[in-house]
């Protein structure tokens, strides 16, 4: 199958099709340099002078740039000769056995636009798709020769990532000859993005995918519901949207939209919905699945409310299947997030419908009928052909089910997760000390997140085949507007993507040298992003954005619910000492200590 890409001709762009011959040098990942005519030149150069926030890259000496805005670093051999390919007024696609879409974000961002094949029958094909036979789904071998490109590939997802790169190698219609093999170090990268607390626009959701593709992030976790909004429209339950979304909620076709427009960008969206907890929003819809059908009323501050689902009232599982039955069908994804994290479940003890439930089960208390009433949805979920992921935090509940995946996000609960994982069972890091990245940089700056080497409590499990990858994490609950929500992201979000893709961080300042181009380039696409000079913030300044955020965590939240969210958290002594560790400095603690370490359970 071929395909005709048209682009309209720039002024002064030279004989289509040339080539500066040159000598071929070998480039191997671990001696991160170049050989150009003799001369050894760093992977990825960049160039003296000022690098303020906004200047531009400079341009060096032909062949220099072909690593400079490569982000994540290629994950695996690269040639490099001399020259370049300067790509025709036409391209012309072969698309063997792939579908047309993996070329539709290259395209795009090309400004190249696709026609119908048979408008080619009379052009040979430059651009060949090659399907091969890989271990990862991304794997791909690209060359950039004399007479066009090829990509070799196992997936549609692999042909993504590979334009992607040549992309990024691309200046204006040309790109430098090249042969590389990449692929991804972990199969999961990708953000968990809360649009509960703080609606997020589609158009803003499409922004952010756009920079996650160009990083190779490849999971959007999308979390549509929680205690402060309902933002997913059900036509079976219209109440959800009509009174716990304040007028802001994705419509079914904002949600197909949505996932359309990930799909051309090799990212899998994975839905959110949280269960039992975090429900204030859709029991204000319809209290009667509450324990005590009591109308609740929507907050507007974060914090662990004590709204929850009656787990022992089988009408709660009948509304929830029919809410899975129509959600389902707009996600092609296997995965379903189901939230399971800490709840408050003082209703449960006392609920006499819970109570009946749990002797009829043979359940000694609340939390093994937490762990009942996982189980029962996850197996909902696989009525529709999904999975079930839910938080590390579910694990503290007796037979939670381990059929799913988990997504470890806090030391907090670390012995329920090593077991989980010693026995063998799947799931992705995202540690609240490395990648929630609603802190600020002076809490969590762009250098940790670089660094991170996945470890749960003392056990390093970066090499455990049973970790499938990472997942960054945003709360909105103290983001207001899209600015905030992208200076938040931008640039610690590349960091996630270089250690998902080409392993553990191990020389920072090559991988600046490569960022600020990369930073550049996102500013011009109209992203705000965290400038260079707070990246790594230190001294006093960082000391009081630190705490000037942690303590306003608490602001306006209602003293019984930071009570009973204290409660049902239950941090231990350790926990609160890793929090002192990892988010502050020796000389912050007195005036930090006060709010971290009293109370603390031994």
């Amino acid at each position: 199958m071929a395909l005709l890409l048209e682009r309209r001709p720039r002024a002064g762009t030279g004989t289509h099709g040339k080539i500066r011959p040159g000598h071929l040098r070998q480039y191997d990942r671990g001696h991160r340099s170049f050989q150009y005519r003799g001369t050894t030149h760093p992977a990825a150069v960049q160039p003296e002078g000022d690098r303020g926030d906004h200047d531009p890259p400079r341009k060096n000496r032909r062949g220099s740039r072909t690593m400079l805005n490569v982000l994540p670093k290629i994950n695996g051999p690269v040639r490099v000769p001399l020259g370049n390919y300067e790509f025709p007024k036409t391209i012309v696609a072969d698309l063997g056995e792939f579908e047309d879409y993996c070329l539709t974000a290259f395209s795009e961002r090309t400004g190249i636009p696709v026609k119908e094949a048979d408008a080619a029958s009379d052009q040979a094909p430059w651009l060949f798709l090659n399907k091969i036979e890989a271990e990862k789904a991304e794997e791909y071998h690209l060359t950039v020769g004399e007479e066009g490109i090829t990509i070799e590939a196992a997936s549609e997802e692999g042909v993504i990532c590979a334009l992607t790169t040549l992309y990024q190698l691309s200046d204006f219609n040309d790109a430098d000859l090249s042969s590389m093999t990449d692929e991804p170090r972990w199969d999961v990268r990708g953000l968990q993005l809360d649009c509960a607390r703080n609606y997020v626009p589609v158009e803003e959701l499409k922004k952010i995918l756009e920079q996650m593709s160009l990083c190779k992030l490849n999971v959007l976790q999308w979390k549509l519901t929680d205690d402060q909004a309902w933002r997913l429209e059900v036509l079976r339950a219209p109440k959800l949207q009509e009174l716990s979304s304040g007028g802001k909620y994705y419509t079914r076709d904002d949600v197909k939209d949505v996932v359309a427009f990930a799909k051309t960008r090799g990212i899998e969206v994975v839905p959110q919905i949280d269960l039992p907890g975090h429900v204030t929003a859709l029991l204000h819809a319809y209290p009667q699945y509450s324990c005590y059908n009591d109308k609740v009323e929507l907050p507007e501050v974060g914090g662990l409310y004590a709204p929850i689902l009656c787990a022992g009232y089988e009408g709660t599982y009948d509304f929830i299947d029919r809410l899975l039955e129509e959600v389902t069908t707009l996600f092609p994804s296997k995965y379903f997030h189901v939230g399971g994290g800490v709840a408050v479940t003082a209703d449960w003890e006392t609920c006499p419908v819970c109570k009946t439930k749990m002797e009829k089960e043979e359940l000694p208390g609340t939390e093994e009928l937490f762990g009942y009433f996982l189980t029962r949805v996850s197996e909902l979920l696989k009525k529709y052909d999904k999975t079930a992921v839910y938080y590390n935090d579910g694990l503290e509940a007796v037979n939670a089910p381990t059929d799913g995946s988990v997504q470890f996000r806090t030391m907090n609960f670390a012995d329920s997760m090593l077991d989980y994982a010693d026995d063998g069972h799947p799931y992705v890091y995202s540690d609240s000390f490395e990648l929630h990245l609603d802190y600020p940089h002076s809490m969590i700056p762009l250098k940790r997140v670089y660094e991170i080497e996945p470890h749960i409590g003392k056990f390093v499990c970066q090499d455990d085949p049973n970790l499938k990858g990472i997942i960054a994490v945003v709360a909105t609950e103290r983001i207001k507007d899209n600015g905030s929500l992208e200076q938040t992201l931008f640039p610690r979000l590349f960091a996630v993507a270089e250690v998902g893709w080409a392993g553990p961080g191990k020389d920072y300042e090559e991988f600046l040298t490569r960022l600020r181009p990369v930073m550049y380039k996102t500013r011009k696409r109209g992203c705000q992003c965290t400038p260079e000079r707070w990246w790594d913030p230190k001294g006093a300044r960082r000391r009081q954005d630190a705490l000037s955020f942690y303590n306003s965590m608490t602001d306006g939240i209602p003293e019984d619910v930071l009570k009973q969210s204290k409660k049902a958290f239950r941090p231990t002594l350790e926990y609160r000492r890793q929090m002192a560790i990892n988010f502050f400095r020796p000389t912050d603690l007195p005036a930090a200590l006060g709010n971290i370490l009293p109370g603390s359970k031994k």
